[in-house]
């Protein structure tokens, strides 16, 4: 009988294969301002546009050597990506490609206004850069030490703030956008390590996910614990939808999905949990479709969750 029910749960994920079916290093997959999803295909130096009804499109970065793109953003007509096998900020519009040489492997990207903050988790730094549009241009700004080395990026330029963690420190770090230095910490309580973050600055809250299979819901506003909640085994990346009010939180080792509902003050409750596959770590979800990565096969798991 639970093999019945395995067998039904995993059929409701549709594969979407990006490569040949060779393990693909798939890592932070986001969600463009239009409504779309953003996957950087690592090896393949290519990052995909999928839309919520499947329609897809894929960019190609160009310029020297081999690519390994590991974080993107779209913004303002540009595409900006960290090259983790250059070490180099790719910044590309209009048939122009811009590559800035890094301090370090790039890990996430993320970008506000003309600001784009790179985690180099070897150097022990974030490292910010200012670009401009026409002409298309990148220059250093600032780097912020992060003791242990960052292990996350969300930007709130709205309150003029950004925050990251170590895996290393089990603190939550708040950094001032604009001075680009630390202005606050707070303890998150993982028994093994911070992995995910995912945010919603509406409600002044953060959601992170602990290793040993616990996510947590931190207050920004003083920086209090709200509500926890036990996940799977192998916790990473996860991702919130604010419109359906529901947080993802994948466990690589135990090949599982928890989907939680998150109220308005930030407390967390399970509402199911799906079999998904072994190293499946990542996830993102829009408009009540979600996708779960799935590197061992260089693909993608789709589902809908309503």
């Amino acid at each position: 009988m639970l093999g019945v029910f395995l067998a039904a749960a995993l059929a409701q994920l549709s594969p979407i294969a990006l490569s040949d079916g060779g393990a693909l290093s798939l890592d932070d997959l986001g969600v463009t301002a239009d409504g779309r999803f953003l996957v950087p295909e690592a090896e393949l130096g290519t990052v995909l546009l999928l839309a919520p009804d499947g329609g897809a499109s894929r960019l190609q970065l160009s310029g020297r050597g081999s690519r390994k793109i590991g974080s993107a953003v779209l913004t303002r007509g540009l595409l900006i990506a960290g090259d983790r096998s250059q070490h180099e900020l790719l910044v590309s519009g209009e048939d122009e490609l811009v590559d800035f040489p890094l301090d370090a492997s790039p890990d996430y990207v993320r970008v506000a206004g003309d600001q784009i903050w790179v985690t180099e988790p070897a150097q022990q730094e974030i490292e910010i850069l200012g670009f401009t549009t026409k002409p298309l241009t990148v220059r250093a700004l600032a780097s912020i030490p992060v003791a242990g080395g960052p292990e996350a990026l969300a930007l709130d330029p709205d309150h003029a703030a950004a925050y990251t963690f170590s895996e290393r420190r089990d603190r939550l770090v708040r950094l001032d956008f604009n001075k680009h230095v630390q202005t606050a910490e707070w303890p998150l309580g993982c028994r093994g390590v911070p992995k995910g973050l995912a945010t919603s600055f509406a409600d002044d809250l953060a959601f992170v996910g602990c290793s040993e299979g616990l996510v947590v819901t931190i207050s920004l506003r003083d920086g209090h614990q709200i509500s926890r909640l036990s996940a799977g085994d192998g916790v990473d990346i996860i991702a919130f939808d604010p419109q359906r009010r529901r947080l993802y939180v994948p466990a690589s080792k135990s090949a599982n999905l928890t989907i939680a509902s998150v109220a308005n003050d930030g407390s967390l409750r399970k509402l199911r949990t799906l079999p998904t596959v072994p190293h499946a770590h990542c996830v993102a979800a829009l408009q009540g479709i979600v996708l779960v990565c799935d590197p061992a096969h260089g693909q993608l798991l789709r589902f809908s969750d309503p």
